[in-house]
């Protein structure tokens, strides 16, 4: 009976020696990321502030965006087509004069998102056949880098009636974006949703924040909102987002990142640290 453990034990222990560390790789901190965010102006603000954040914390970082405003996964797909039929047209090069498979392969991207517009967010119908073409034209011309989705915010409380949604309050139409978001990456294998959204919601239902819906959404100060407008995000709230993103970019706490943009506070900075290293976990 010994020898039987002793070779069981044996061969468990050449397996996991010769299987990749896979998740040892994907928790350790990371110095240097290269990103590509294809979207919209929702990507536009999840971005606003990673190079600060990035640099405060000693990482090197790369992002590329290419984005339309208002753009939903339908027109990128639209433009992907254009490209693929011919790659000098105007329609295929409305990224800033660029095409989508020039950003693509402008670099060795490590990590490519993807995100709906925040009309047709809730709405998983939406989604395909677009994602799907997108995620295959994705892998073919950026194959080393891993596609994630990046889930984004609802729109305010006051604008949702501008929309279809059956859901009319803030809570109920994120958790349609969250099925919504979880639906398309289980049909498209994607491993990693980067929470932007839930963390906007998070703020929002945790009374203590000094954030919250009834105000209405703008840009002055002190923030009590994290919405500029019916749909975008203002200073805190892009920088919510952005913190969110470094989490998941560097696996490497935010908490006590020294960059705080002008008008927040080094408490709120904090706090809003903390809800993006929760939301992360």
């Amino acid at each position: 009976m010994n020898k039987q453990i002793l070779a069981i034990a044996t061969t468990i222990t050449t397996i996991l020696s010769i299987m990749p560390a896979a998740h040892a790789d994907e928790t350790a901190p990371r110095q240097s990321v290269k990103h590509l965010f294809i979207g919209n102006s929702f990507s536009e603000n999840a971005k606003k502030f990673l190079p600060e954040l990035a640099n405060a914390g000693g990482k090197k970082l790369v992002l590329g965006a290419a984005v339309i405003g208002g753009g939903t996964l339908q027109q990128h797909a639209e433009r992907m087509d254009a490209w693929e039929k011919d790659p000098q047209s105007p329609e295929a090069k409305k990224y800033n004069r660029k095409s989508l498979h020039e950003f693509l392969t402008m670099e060795k991207w490590d990590y490519i998102s993807l995100q709906q517009a925040s009309a047709d967010n809730w709405n998983i119908e939406s989604y395909q056949p677009h994602a799907g073409r997108l995620a295959e034209f994705v892998k073919k011309h950026a194959p080393q880098a891993e596609l994630i989705w990046h889930v984004t915010w609802s729109r305010h409380e006051n604008a949702l009636h501008k929309i279809k949604t059956p859901e009319k309050t803030f809570t109920g139409n994120n958790a349609l974006i969250q099925m919504a978001s979880r639906n398309i990456t289980a049909a498209l294998s994607i491993r990693h949703l980067v929470q932007a959204g839930q963390a906007v919601a998070d703020v929002y239902s945790d009374n203590s924040t000094g954030f919250t819906l009834s105000t209405e959404p703008s840009e002055k100060q002190p923030f009590t909102t994290l919405h500029f407008d019916s749909c975008h995000l203002n200073t805190a709230g892009c920088y919510l987002a952005g913190v969110v993103w470094y989490e998941f970019l560097f696996q490497d706490s935010v908490v006590g990142n020294t960059f705080v943009p002008q008008g927040l506070t080094p408490e709120q900075a904090r706090l809003l640290q903390e809800k993006a290293h929760a939301v992360g976990k």
